[in-house]
This record gives structure tokens, sequence and C-alpha cells, in this order.
């Protein structure tokens, strides 16, 4: 989780009001977030701190207190809360809930890692989610305006939070001219004005991350962001199943609906788009192309002799979380840590696979001579004059045209080259998680 030291950050090892800066999480396009401790109730926190490029701008300052004020205010079970707020030393921070998890790109990029797509009904589990906060805020009069998957948070525990209000405003609010949001995400209006924003202006932004979530790919793409804002407002977006085939027509009309590019054609709330998207999902969990070769099964023996650990199919969503803070280093309960829950699993596994290997070798010996008749196996039926019945040895499948049992020669068995798997170590990102 360290991405720099105290001796590249300064704020690592402060301390502000109860709170100890101990390392920081992230950088974002106005603010840091850090890890920290409450030192006096002894809890974990996420400390956000405006940059040091803002810190002299009224504008940003009054924006980021605005997010402050208008976050801790609330309570909404899928909205981080913030729990402290000041300012020391002409430096602006506020506290709130540190979430131990994954934010849902780093989730995605796990899964499109091993070639495969979030199953449908964890789509819509965090969909729903992200809809439900984005509703509670439309009815505030707040606009997210920064919907996309880096600020969706999942817990270790399951939960869902959608975090980054620091683009926020309240709907009879707005800049002038001024373009905020992340291309890859922004509503149409909102690319050529952020003062055009509106409440389906999040909807949109939650219609191209569901595009993504299900097809493996966002509606737009382009290095440059100004060509890619662009897009979204005068580019056709692609039909969802023309890109993952497992997908409906059902689906593709939802998707395109959300992703419309007047506001008024698109769903006016997150759960309209939500009830539509369930109601037309196939049951079908939709995957990317398979994987050249086979994983490693849990349990097998890596070249450098660790185990190697599951994929993506073989554990559940929870569990790729937990995995991914393992990867970490950061502690979690043994409850849900797939390599210490697995191990009496792939241990009894271990012995059953021994087991049957040597059932097997006995049977082979058995049929192959090992029981002194020269190679015939002792259940080669025996024929009676002109019954009909033919000779079959198991260690040759010779059938011998005449009444009586031939005796075959002995075969001697050559064991077949072993091919041996050689895992390489494949490094992973460290995920951002607040």
């Amino acid at each position: 989780m360290l991405t720099e030291n105290a001796v590249q950050d300064p704020f690592i090892g402060q301390q502000l009001a109860n709170f100890r800066v101990d390392s920081l999480i992230k950088r974002g396009g106005m603010a840091q977030v850090y890890y920290g401790r409450d030192v006096m109730l002894q809890r974990p926190v996420a400390i956000k701190v405006i940059d040091t490029r803002y810190r002299s701008d009224p504008t940003y300052a009054e924006r980021f207190l605005r997010e402050a004020r208008v976050v801790a205010s609330w309570w909404h079970e899928h909205i981080t809360p913030i729990y402290y707020a000041d300012k020391q030393d002409g430096l602006y921070y506020f506290v709130m809930e540190y979430i131990n998890g994954l934010d849902l790109k780093d989730l995605f990029d796990r899964y499109k890692f091993d070639a495969e797509l979030i199953p449908h009904t964890d789509v819509l589990r965090i969909g729903t989610a992200v809809a439900s906060a984005l509703d509670f805020a439309h009815r505030k009069g707040v606009i997210h305006r920064d919907v996309k998957p880096s600020n969706v948070l999942i817990s270790k525990d399951g939960r869902v939070l959608l975090t980054d209000f620091g683009l926020a405003m309240a709907v009879d609010k707005g800049s002038q001219g001024e373009i905020l949001g992340t291309p890859h995400y922004i509503s149409p209006e909102q690319a050529l004005r952020s003062a055009d924003a509106v409440p389906p202006s999040d909807i949109y932004s939650l219609a191209v991350m569901l595009f993504q979530l299900l097809t493996g790919e966002t509606p737009f793409h382009d290095e440059s962001p100004t060509d890619l804002a662009l897009q979204h407002v005068n580019n056709t977006p692609p039909v969802p199943s023309q890109i993952n085939p497992l997908l409906n027509e059902k689906t593709d009309t939802v998707l395109l609906k959300g992703l419309a590019k007047t506001p008024a054609d698109r769903y006016q709330t997150g759960a309209q788009l939500i009830e539509a998207l369930s109601e037309a999902l196939p049951s079908v969990t939709p995957s990317a192309e398979p994987m050249a070769l086979p994983p490693l099964p849990p349990g097998a023996i890596m070249s450098d002799g660790s185990p190697s650990m599951p994929t993506m199919s073989q554990i559940s969503v929870v569990d790729k979380i937990a995995l991914q803070l393992v990867e970490d280093g950061r502690s979690i309960p043994d409850a849900i840590n797939p390599t210490k829950r697995n191990l009496g699993r792939r241990i009894a596994s271990g012995i059953i696979v021994l087991i049957l290997i040597a059932f097997v070798y006995m049977g082979i010996s058995y049929f192959s001579g090992g029981s002194g008749n020269n190679g015939v196996a002792a259940l080669t039926p025996v024929s009676t004059g002109d019954s009909g019945i033919l000779p079959i040895t198991l260690s040759s499948m010779t059938l011998t045209p005449t009444g009586t049992a031939t005796k075959q020669p002995t075969e001697t068995f050559t064991p077949l080259p072993t091919n041996t798997a050689t895992a390489t170590a494949v490094a992973t990102q460290t995920p951002t998680s607040i």
C-alpha cells in the first residue's frame, strides 16, 4: 500500500488533529488521499488533503470544502461517510471512512487479466448500489459529475460505495464554460460545458460504466481527451452485443437508451436504468475469449515452489478482493483469505488424487500381466465350441476368430513423457482503495 515514503512526501508521519498520516493511497485531480489512524478512537481512516497546486486557489479550496460539507451532512449506505474536516497551517483536509478493499477499476482489471468479465449478478449488485447513491444525491440537489469505476469502492466484505464528490455541485450552480469530468465516462452536455450538467448526466456516466462491465470496453476510445469527449457529443455508440455476442437485444436497447445524446431521452433515475437492465440481461454470465492454455489448478506447485492461486473463475467476487489484499501484503481475516481457507481443502484433494493414481497403477499392472498369465487378462471370456463368444484380451483388445483363447505376447509399457507446466510470475498492479 505504500507508494511514497516520508522522504518523498512531507505529510507522511504528520498528525492532523487526532489523525496520524501513515501512507499515500492515491493522488487525484485536486487532492491526495492518505491512509491514516485515528489515534483517539484507534481506527483506520482515509485522509483527503487538497493538492499543493490548488491550496492558494480559492476556487478549488471552496470546492474542496463544499464536498466535505455536503457529504458530511448525508448518511447513505452506498456513499463513503465523512468523519471530520478542518484547516491546519493553510492545509485543507477532511477525514472519512477507510474502505479496505478495491475500487471497481482494479476489480475489472483483475477479471480482464484472466480474460473474463464480472458476472451479471455482481454487475447488477454494483450498479444498483451506485444508482441508489446517485438518486440520493440528486434528491439532495447534487450532481456527482465524475462517475467512473475508480470512484466506486468495494470492501472486502462486499460493501459497494460511491466516493469522490470533488466535482459535485448543486443543481442550481455551475461553472462558466469549465469542462470537468473523465473523458471516457463524460456525458455529451458535460463535455461541452459543465454548467449544463443535469442529473441524467450522471445516469449517462453510469450507463458507460455498465457498458464497460458487460462488454469489456467503453463505448468510445481515443488517445486525445478532447477528441474522446467530442465522440460522446457526435458519435453513435456501438451496439453492445456486437462486442459481446452473449448479450441480447433487450440489453442493447437498455444500454443505448442510457447513452442517448439528449438528457431527456435517457432514463431519468438510476433506479429506472437498473430495473430495465435487470429485466433485460440474459441469465448466462458473459466471458471474453478463453485463454489459450488452462490455468494451473489451485494448489499446484509453481516453479518457485509456491502454490498457485485461484483464477478469477474459481473464486467469488469477495474472494477476489481478499486475494488482491493478500498480494498487497495487507492483513485480512483468515475467514476470507483464499490462501489459508483453501489450504486444508487442497491437502485433502492432493491425498485423494494420490490414492486414485495408486489404484489406476495397480489396475494397469494387473491387466498387463502382473498376475502371471503372460499378458492375458484374467477376465478374458472363455468360449465353448461354436457358442459365438469371442475371446477378448484387455491388454490388446484383439478379436480371435477361433473358439479358443489365444495368448498374446506380454507388452512392455513405456511411460509417456510428462509435460511440466512452468508458471511465470506476472507483475500485478497495486490496487487503489479508499
